[in-house]
C-alpha cells in the first residue's frame, strides 16, 4: 500500500507540474505550487514509514532464522533411538557416544535315557572325585529344564577410541539358574590402527568353538574337548587384560588372564592365597577365499604358568583339574574326571580346522593337555598328558550360508533368508548337523593313583541337530546324543565318597547313555 501511496503521489506532483508549464494566473500557480511542496512532504513521509517498514521485515526474517537455526542445532544434538535385530540402541546427537541394550535367554529342556538305577553295591556309575552327590546321580540323571542363559545387560562406544560392555548372567547349568553374576564388564580401547586393548572381565578367545558364540553355535553346548580347554584360563567373566587384532582375512589374540569374577554363595566365592594367571592366544586365517569355497585355519595355545594357590597348610598346594559333563547342562554330575592335579604349569595347545562349501559347513579341533607336575614329598611321579578332539558338520536346507566374521575369527550363523512368517511363504532357515567328540582322561590307567596312574575315563559322544532359525532373533535347536563314557575305579579309600560308595579297583564307573534335548533361544 505504502508504494502505490508514493507512485501515486509522485504522479501527482508530475501532473501538477505539467499544469505550472502551461499558462495560468499568478493565483493558480501559487496554488500549484503549494499543492506540489504538500505532495513533496506527503512523499517524503510515506519513503519514511516504508524503511521503517523494511527494517521490522528484516528484522522478523533474522529472527525466524536464528529460531530455525537453534531449532536444527537442537534436534542434532538430541539423542536418537534406533532398533536394528531388535536391539534398541540410543545414540548422541553427534554419534559418538551409544548405548545398546543386549539380552540372552535361552531355555533348555533335557530328558536323559540310562539304565534303572541299582544299589550303590552293585551299581558302579560314578561321577566326579570326592564329591558324594554326584556319585549318587551318576546312577538316575536329571530330567527336567533349565535356563542355560539369562543375560542382560548394556555395551557401547564413548567417544571415537572407547567401548564398553556391562552383561549379567542369570542363567546357569546344572538345572540350577544362578542368582546373577558378571559375564562381561570390561572397557577396550579402539584408538590404534590394528589393536584393540581389553581389560575387565571378559570371555578371552581360548579356541575356535570358545569363540563362536553360543547365540550362533550348531549344537546345545559346546564339544567337550574345547570345554575342557576354556575352563583352565578361560569362559565368561574371566579377569584379565587383552589384546586383539584382524584385518580381512586373518585374526589375532593374546590375553593374560587370572580368576574367574567371584560369585557369592558359589565355588568360585572362596578366595586363594594367590590367584591363578595365564596367558591365553589365538591365531586364524581365512586361507582361501571364493564364492563358492571359504577354508579356515588356525592354532591356538593356552599356558598356565601359576596354578591358584590353595594354602600353607594344604598337602597339595597347587592343584588344577579336568571334568566335564556329557555335552548337556540340565544335570550337573561329570561323568568324567582327573581330579585334583597338583600342578606347575600347564599347557594346552590346540588345532583348529573349518570350511564352508556353499551351504555345507565342517569345523574340527584337536587339543593337547600337558601337564607339568608341582613335586611334593614322596615318590615321584609322571607329568600326565591328555588329549581331546572333535570334528562337526552342517548343512542348510534352506541354502543359507556361513560368512566368516574377521572380528572373531570363526563363520557366524546363517541368516534366513526369508524369516518365518505365519501363514507367509517365509519359513526361516533349517539346518541339520553332526558331531563326534572324544576326549581322553586316562593317563597310564594302568597304574594306582599313588604310582601316577590317572584314571579320569574316555568319553565318546555322537551327537544329531536340527536347527531351526525363525528370524536373526528367534531360534530353536533339538539335539538327540549317545554317549558312551568308559571309566575305571580307582578303587581308592573316599575317592567318590564313604565306604559303599568306592567300587572295587578296575570296576567299570562309566556307562553308555542316550540324551534328547531341546532350546528355546531369543536374542536381540
Amino acid at each position: 500500500m505504502g508504494g502505490r501511496r508514493v507512485i501515486t503521489s509522485t504522479l501527482a506532483i508530475g501532473f501538477a507540474t505539467a499544469l505550472l508549464a502551461m499558462p495560468a494566473s499568478a493565483g493558480q500557480r501559487q496554488d500549484l505550487t503549494a499543492q506540489i511542496e504538500a505532495l513533496k512532504k506527503q512523499i517524503a513521509d510515506q519513503q519514511a514509514q516504508l524503511e521503517v517498514l523494511s527494517a521490522q521485515v528484516q528484522d522478523v526474517k533474522v529472527s525466524s532464522a536464528n529460531q530455525f537455526s537453534e531449532s536444527q542445532r537442537q534436534t542434532s544434538e538430541s539423542p536418537k533411538l534406533q532398533i536394528k535385530d531388535g536391539r534398541p540402541t540410543f545414540v548422541s546427537g553427534d554419534g559418538k557416544a551409544t548405548i545398546s541394550l543386549r539380552g540372552r535367554i535361552s531355555l533348555d529342556y533335557g530328558n536323559i535315557i540310562q539304565d534303572d538305577a541299582g544299589p550303590l553295591a552293585s551299581d558302579f556309575r560314578r561321577g566326579s572325585f570326592g564329591d558324594v552327590t554326584e556319585s549318587s546321580h551318576a546312577r538316575d540323571l536329571n530330567d527336567g529344564t533349565n535356563f542355560r542363559r539369562a543375560q542382560l545387560g548394556l555395551e557401547g562406544k564413548l567417544g571415537d577410541d572407547w567401548a564398553y560392555s556391562l552383561v549379567y548372567e542369570f542363567g546357569g547349568g546344572g538345572g540350577q539358574e544362578d542368582g546373577g553374576r558378571i559375564q562381561d564388564l570390561y572397557l577396550q580401547y579402539n584408538g590404534l590402527e590394528w589393536v584393540r586393548l581389553r581389560a575387565g572381565a571378559f570371555s578371552p578367545s581360548v579356541g575356535y568353538d570358545d569363540s563362536t558364540s553360543n547365540a550362533e553355535s550348531i549344537f546345545l553346548e559346546r564339544a567337550s574337548p574345547a570345554e575342557l580347554s576354556r575352563q583352565i584360563a578361560g569362559s565368561e567373566g574371566r579377569n584379565g587384560i587383552a589384546a586383539y587384532a584382524n584385518g580381512d582375512e586373518w585374526y589375532a589374540s593374546v590375553a593374560l588372564t587370572g580368576a574367574p569374577v567371584t560369585t557369592p554363595g558359589s565355588a568360585t566365592s572362596t578366595q586363594n592365597y594367590d590367584e591363578q594367571l595365564a596367558v591365553v592366544a589365538r591365531a586364524a586365517w581365512l586361507l582361501y577365499k571364493s564364492s563358492d569355497i571359504n577354508l579356515h585355519v588356525g592354532a591356538n595355545s593356552t599356558y598356565v604358568f601359576r596354578a591358584p594357590d590353595q594354602g600353607p597348610d594344604i598337602a597339595l598346594r597347587h592343584t588344577l583339574r579336568l571334568r566335564d559333563r556329557p555335552e548337556i547342562r540340565v544335570d550337573g554330575t561329570r561323568l568324567i574326571d582327573t581330579g585334583n592335579i597338583n600342578t606347575d604349569s600347564l599347557w594346552i595347545p590346540g588345532l583348529e580346522f573349518a570350511a564352508s562349501f556353499q551351504n555345507f559347513y565342517v569345523q574340527g579341533e584337536h587339543f593337547w593337555y600337558r601337564f607339568e607336575r608341582e613335586q611334593i614329598p614322596g615318590p615321584v611321579l609322571p607329568d600326565p598328558d591328555f588329549s581331546g578332539w572333535y570334528v562337526q558338520a552342517a548343512y542348510v536346507l534352506t541354502g543359507e550360508t556361513r560368512n566368516w566374521n574377521a572380528v572373531s575369527g570363526v563363520f557366524s550363523a546363517p541368516k534366513p533368508a526369508q524369516p518365518f512368517t505365519p501363514g507367509g511363504d517365509g519359513i526361516g532357515a533349517w539346518e541339520i548337523a553332526l558331531r563326534y567328540s572324544d576326549t581322553d582322561l586316562n593317563y597310564r590307567a594302568d597304574l594306582l593313583p599313588g604310582a601316577g596312574g590317572i584314571r579320569g575315563g574316555e568319553q565318546k559322544a555322537w551327537t544329531a541337530g536340527l536347527n531351526w532359525y525363525v528370524n536373526s532373533n528367534i531360534r530353536f535347536l533339538l539335539d538327540y546324543q549317545w554317549v558312551d563314557v568308559d571309566r575305571a575305579s580307582t578303587g581308592a579309600a573316599n575317592a567318590y565318597g564313604a565306604g559303599v560308595f568306592v567300587p572295587p579297583a578296575g570296576a567299570q564307573i562309566g556307562q553308555d547313555l542316550e540324551i534328547v534335548s531341546l532350546r528355546t533361544q531369543f536374542t536381540f
